[in-house]
């Protein structure tokens, strides 16, 4: 069978070949145009986590670590809670506060997955959370009042 073009009727579909760049004889390479490009997710990270430490903008952050018993550790020590103050350059002052938070919810130093207490930052993500809810899960961490940690905890899963 065959059509009125001259092709026959049972044939594979036809698909559009890209045109190639075109260099000439001399080995040339073609002119490439820069665009802007949209920066990755981690640059972009990478960007906001700078702008807490510019001087010129005399913008300072300044991070209070929490460990067990609510005691200030260092960064590299385990810690659950932390509270960043970052100062501008016209006085005012904002503050952060982040929980340690494991398996979707607020994370228990006392509770069943006690053994991860040393290897916080493999296990645990931090979430950011209100004064109150911060808080409370400080005193949790000082007395082991489990009222408080059910309000902080109660806190971080309602936004």
């Amino acid at each position: 069978m065959s059509s009125d073009n001259g092709l026959d009727a049972i044939s594979e579909p036809v698909v559009p070949v890209r045109p190639r760049a075109v260099v000439n004889s001399k080995d040339v390479e073609p002119e490439v145009v820069n665009e802007p490009q949209k920066p990755s997710t981690v640059e972009v990270e990478l960007r906001k986590a700078e702008a807490d430490f510019v001087v010129g903008e005399q913008r300072v952050a300044t991070t209070t670590y929490y460990g067990v018993n609510a005691v200030e550790v260092k960064e590299s020590d385990p810690f659950f809670a932390k509270k960043t103050v970052t100062s501008n350059a016209d006085g005012s002052e904002s503050v952060k506060y982040s929980l340690a938070i494991y398996s979707g919810s607020l994370y228990n130093p006392a509770g069943q997955y006690s053994a991860k207490n040393k290897r916080v930052k493999d296990f645990f993500r931090f979430k950011t959370c209100s004064q109150e809810c911060f808080d409370n899960y400080i005193e949790y961490l000082k007395t082991k009042k489990e009222s408080k940690y059910l309000s902080a905890n109660r806190g971080i899963l309602n936004g």
